[in-house]
C-alpha cells in the first residue's frame, strides 16, 4: 500500500483492496468448510484434536521459519517492494490482486487453525472464555496497530518484531505437536510407550516416548536451523 502511495500509482489501490477483501471471504468459507468436513466425518473429539494440533504445529513452525528468515527489515522491506516492482512491471494489475489475497488468505488460514487447535483443547467454558477475550484483545491491538501505520506511519521495529513472533511461534508449535500426539493417543490411533517423566500441560509435555521423541526432534531442527542461519548470516557480513 505505501509503495503504491508513494509512487503515485493510487489507481492500482481497488486492486489491492479487492485481493485482500476477497481473502477474508474465502478465509470464513474455509472456517465454514472446515468445521463441516470435521462435523461430517464423525471422528472422535480426540482424534480431530490430534490431527489439528499437528498441522498447526507444523505450520506454525513454518511461519516461523520464514519470520526468522525476513527479520531484517531491510530485507523483508526489499521482498514486499520487489513483489509489488515485479507485477507493476508486467502493466497486470490482477497480479497485484493475486499477490495480497495469497497474502492474507495464508495468514488467515494459519490463525483459523491456530484457534481451532485451541478450541479443541478447551473443555470449560472459563477455557474457552478466555480464548475468546484473547481474540478479542488481539484484534482491538492489531487494529490499533495497522490505524497507527496507515494513518500516523508508524514505524514498527520489524527485526525486533519477527524476532519475538519467531520465538513465540516455536514455542506454540512444541506445545501444539506434544498436545496432537496425547490426542492420537487418547484416541487410540496412536502406541502409547510410557516413561518416568512430568506432566506439564501447559507446555504440552507428557510422559510418553512418541511426544517427547516428536518434540526433542523439533527443538533439534530448531536450533540446527538457527546456527545454520547464524553462520550464513557471519560468512555473509565478513
Amino acid at each position: 500500500y505505501t509503495f503504491l502511495v508513494k509512487t503515485g500509482r493510487r489507481d492500482a489501490l481497488r486492486y489491492l483492496h479487492a485481493g485482500w477483501a476477497s481473502a477474508f471471504v474465502a478465509g470464513l468459507a474455509t472456517w465454514v468448510l472446515v468445521k463441516y468436513v470435521i462435523h461430517a466425518s464423525g471422528a472422535s473429539r480426540e482424534l480431530t484434536e490430534g490431527v489439528t494440533a499437528l498441522v498447526a504445529a507444523a505450520m506454525l513452525l513454518w511461519v516461523g521459519v520464514w519470520l526468522h528468515d525476513h527479520a531484517h527489515a531491510a530485507r523483508w522491506q526489499q521482498y514486499i517492494r520487489s513483489q509489488v516492482e515485479a507485477t507493476m512491471a508486467r502493466g497486470t494489475l490482477w497480479s497485484l490482486t493475486l499477490i495480497a489475497f495469497l497474502a492474507v488468505y495464508r495468514e488467515l488460514v494459519e490463525t483459523i487453525l491456530f484457534y481451532e487447535a485451541l478450541w479443541l483443547q478447551a473443555t470449560t467454558e472459563g477455557a474457552r472464555g478466555g480464548i475468546a477475550g484473547g481474540l478479542a484483545v488481539a484484534t482491538a491491538v492489531l487494529a490499533a496497530v495497522g490505524l497507527g501505520i496507515f494513518r500516523a506511519s508508524v514505524r514498527l521495529p520489524l527485526a525486533l518484531f519477527f524476532r519475538v513472533n519467531t520465538a513465540i511461534l516455536f514455542v506454540l508449535a512444541f506445545v501444539f505437536a506434544g498436545k496432537g500426539v496425547a490426542a492420537l493417543q487418547a484416541a487410540g490411533t496412536l502406541d502409547m510407550s510410557p516413561i518416568d517423566f512430568p506432566t506439564v500441560d501447559v507446555l504440552g509435555l507428557y510422559p510418553t516416548l512418541q511426544g517427547l521423541g516428536l518434540q526433542v526432534l523439533l527443538v533439534l531442527l530448531m536450533a540446527a536451523y538457527i546456527a545454520l542461519r547464524y553462520t550464513q548470516q557471519r560468512s555473509d557480513a565478513t
